[in-house]
């Protein structure tokens, strides 16, 4: 791991410190005034009650940037595609209901987090997203801003969706995930049950009562339900 990248993580560890800190403080003051004046001061209480859930909120998004950090810095990713990717997964995850370990597992399978990866069949990036795939998200409205198809954030992103749109129409990951890897009409060769080996480990290392997941929760998000 690089030095720069090291000294990142420590100092997304000390703002994780710092934001605790805080949230248990305005815990503790909370739990007085509501103690002390449970009727007189109902302005003072909800506000308090509000900013302490904007702290909590934002301790929550650092703390799962730096786990997913933890995991990155030992791919074979820059430091500046380690920062992006993180960002990316966190954002469309949240967004789109999709488990963080379900991203991770497909991409260690897909591309062992190698980012020029090409397959015999013209799958390119982290997530081998194919052509016609790529093109289809990359020119919507939405991605529109967005450039290059080297672009390794961006091919995590388009992927985070395509396996949403995917999840909306099966509903269950098995299925999902064997269309994903192209096995819709053959045998998928154990694929399935690799990326899901795969998402159980990385949802061990990320999982948690203030882990990745928990984001989900803090912001009004019911947690993604699928067959594992």
């Amino acid at each position: 791991m690089s030095v720069i990248f090291l000294e990142t993580h420590k100092k997304i560890l000390r703002k994780v410190k710092r934001r605790a800190f805080i949230i248990h403080g305005l815990g503790l003051v909370l739990t007085i005034i509501v103690f002390l004046f449970p009727a007189a001061n109902k302005i003072e209480t909800d506000l308090i009650r509000e900013a302490y859930g904007v702290v909590k909120r934002h301790l929550v998004e650092v703390e799962s940037r730096y786990r997913l950090l933890e995991i990155l810095r030992n791919k074979p990713l820059t430091v500046g595609q380690a920062l992006q990717i993180a960002d990316v997964v966190i954002e469309e995850s949240k967004v789109n209901r999709i488990p963080i370990y379900i991203v991770l597992g497909v991409i260690e399978t897909e591309s062992s987090f190698k980012t020029n990866s090409i397959s015999s069949e013209g799958a390119r990036g982290l997530m081998q997203l194919m052509p016609a795939i790529w093109n289809e998200y990359v020119k919507s409205d939405q991605l529109s801003g967005f450039s290059s198809k080297h672009d390794p954030a961006l091919n995590v992103r388009v992927g985070i969706r395509y396996l949403s749109d995917l999840f909306k129409q099966y509903g269950d990951w098995r299925k999902v995930l064997k269309v994903y890897g192209g096995f819709i009409n053959k045998s998928e060769k154990n694929y399935v049950k690799l990326v899901l080996s795969k998402a159980e480990r990385y949802r061990k290392m990320i999982e948690g009562a203030d882990g990745i997941y928990s984001s989900f929760e803090d912001y009004g998000v019911e947690k993604p339900k699928g067959n594992f």
